[in-house]
C-alpha cells in the first residue's frame, strides 16, 4: 500500500495561494471522525501520486506523528494547467461498510470490439463474479460474455 506525505492545512491560507506556492488541497472526512481535515500536500508528490492510482485506491495519509488508512474519493485535476487541484480522502474504519468506484480491465481477445480498454460492451444485460474476484458481463448485442478483472 502506497504511503503519501501530508500535512494540515490552515484554512485561512486560500486554495489558489497553496496551487501557486507549489501544494495541492485535499480534505480527509469520515464518519469516526469529530471534524473534516483539510490537507495539503507537495504538488510533485501529488501529480505521482495520480500517475499509478485512481479514486478507490487505498492508501496511507502520513501527518508526520500520525499515519491514517483512507481511500481516493475524488481527484480533481486541471488537465489545461496540468496540476492537481485537490485530493478528497475518506478515513477508513474496521468493519465499515463504504461505496467506492473500482478501476475494471477488461481482457477480451478477439472480442467482437477490441481488447482490454478499447473493448465496449454492446447492451450489458447481466453481471456476476466469481470466488477469484473476476466479473463477468453478459453483452447482449454482440452475443458474448466479457471477463473482467480488477486493477
Amino acid at each position: 500500500m502506497t504511503t503519501l506525505k501530508t500535512t494540515k492545512r490552515n484554512p485561512e491560507v486560500k486554495a489558489k495561494k497553496l496551487r501557486r506556492d507549489g501544494f495541492a488541497t485535499g480534505v480527509l472526512y469520515g464518519r469516526e471522525m469529530d471534524e473534516n481535515i483539510p490537507l495539503q500536500f507537495s504538488a510533485v508528490d501529488a501529480s505521482r501520486f495520480i500517475k499509478s492510482h485512481k479514486e478507490g485506491s487505498q492508501v496511507i495519509l502520513d501527518f508526520g506523528d500520525t499515519k491514517t488508512s483512507a481511500i481516493v474519493k475524488n481527484i480533481d485535476y486541471d488537465a489545461m494547467k496540468r496540476q492537481v487541484m485537490a485530493l478528497d480522502f475518506q478515513a477508513l474504519v474496521a468493519g465499515e461498510a463504504i461505496s467506492t468506484t473500482v478501476p475494471v480491465k477488461l481482457e477480451n481477445e478477439g472480442a467482437v470490439n477490441g481488447v482490454g480498454k478499447d473493448a465496449k460492451l454492446c447492451a450489458p444485460s447481466g453481471l456476476c463474479m466469481d470466488a477469484n474476484g473476476v466479473m463477468y458481463i453478459g453483452d447482449t448485442w454482440n452475443a458474448s460474455i466479457r471477463k473482467a478483472v480488477f486493477e
